[in-house]
This record gives structure tokens, sequence and C-alpha cells, in this order.
């Protein structure tokens, strides 16, 4: 055989193995140090699943915050989270709701009192999807308390929006404070916004929204980093929030 002919098939070898072996993919939790197979990751995730009570109503998910490369192989680090099926039917895509009139809704908040639209005039509106289950909805809530109080007695309302029942809010809220004026059973007003939690979205005094976005973050520095473009970090939600009311 043509010594050319050999040399190039050699470097196609050589480079085809480097491919493969770059495409091995690991899973980390969380800080553990342990590295996990796809069909290991599957195994945690189903373990994860089935200690809840009725685990067909659950699906387990691994999302993805930081990735880096380490010799051959890719790392993916993240946290499992566990999220209702009946909340995974939003569309594939958001839908455009930005810098159109926010679609009325009807609801009831946790002490049975109803949304009166008069309150909201003149007024800014934060709304927060989340629900009780949603680990990094928990996480920016400590972020959420203090933005209602830097802005507390200024022209935006803070209002959170959830899939759950009232009881269920409930018996969170007697172990995390979270200080939103709460409205639970909003599933339907929800997925039309997607199926991603949590959902920050800022709507102005003219009733239209501006902002739809995911998580706030304290900084999108390397040991915080922004999971979804989308994000916003803290700094970025107080100009928002403050051009809106200045406006």
């Amino acid at each position: 055989m043509n010594f050319r002919i050999i040399l190039i098939l050699g470097i196609i070898f050589f480079s085809s193995g480097i491919l493969l072996a770059q495409a091995d993919t690991l899973y980390q939790i969380g800080n553990s140090v342990e590295r996990l197979t796809a069909a290991e990751l599957e195994e945690k995730l189903s373990l994860v699943k089935n200690n809840e009570t009725n685990p067909e109503e659950w699906a387990a998910q691994f999302k993805v915050t930081q990735e880096i490369k380490e010799r051959n192989a890719l790392i993916q680090i993240g946290g499992i989270h566990l999220i209702p099926l009946e909340m995974l039917g939003g569309p594939p895509l958001m839908p455009d709701f930005l810098n159109k009139p926010m679609p009325d809704f009807d609801l009831t908040d946790i002490h049975g009192e109803k949304f009166d639209p008069r309150m909201a005039s003149g007024k800014v509106l934060f709304i927060n999807f989340w629900f009780t289950r949603c680990p990094p909805c928990i996480v920016e809530m400590p972020y959420l308390n203090e933005l209602q109080t830097m802005y507390a007695g200024q022209d935006v309302l803070f209002l959170s929006f959830a899939p759950e029942r009232a009881t269920e809010i409930h018996r969170f809220l007697d172990r995390f404070e979270f200080n939103f004026r709460h409205f639970p059973g909003a599933l339907n007003y929800i997925k039309p916004f997607g199926a991603s939690y949590p959902k920050n979205i800022l709507v102005d005094k003219n009733g239209v929204i501006r902002h739809i976005g995911g998580g706030i973050v304290r900084s999108a520095g390397p040991g915080i980093p922004l999971m979804e473009e989308h994000e916003l970090t803290w700094e970025v939600v107080r100009e928002k929030l403050d051009l809106l009311i200045g406006e």
C-alpha cells in the first residue's frame, strides 16, 4: 500500500479515537466527588422519583449548571430536580408575550382574597412562577425577599404564582421565608409561558410585559455561573425595576 495512503489512514483512525474518547460524558451531582455514567445517573433519577409517595406523578430531571473538561471526558455538574408530570405539559417554545399586555388572571391568594386588578393600576408587577419542590426556586428566594424589602412602599407589587394547592404552600411557608403575595392553583395560567421554573416576569405600569426571564443569581462570576442566557443577575434585575418604576 502506498505510504502516503497508510499515513492518511493512520491520521484518520488516530483522530477518530480522540473524538470517541472526548465524547465520553460523566455526571456530577452538586459537590459530590462521585462521577456517574449515563446509566448510573438514570438509576439515581429513578431512585429519587420512586422515593415519592406517588412516583407515577413525578418526573426526575438532571439540570446542568456547569460543564468542565477533564482529560478525555466532559463533566456535567448539576442537580436532580423533581417536577410534577402535569407541569411538563407546557408549549415546547414559549409564546411571544414580550411587549404585549399581560393576560388577565382571576386568582385567589392563599388567604382566600381575590386579586383586584384595580390594585395593579399604575403599579409595576414583579411576578414569580415557582413550586415547592423546585430547588432553584428556593435558592433565589432570599434575593426575592430582599427585593421586596428594598422596594416596599414603592409602586411595585410582588406576586407569586404556583401550581399547587394553598395547603401545600402554607406547609412550605412554615419552613421557608418567601414574602410575596402567593396565588395557588395557577397551573393553567403558568403553562402558556413554558414549562420551566423559576420564571420572573416584569410588567410595566401600563400592564405591558417588559421582561420574561429565569432565576435571579447574585453574580455571573465563575462561582455562580448563569445556567441559562435569560437568567438575571442581581444588578440587572434592580436596574430593570428602577427603570420601570421611574417611567
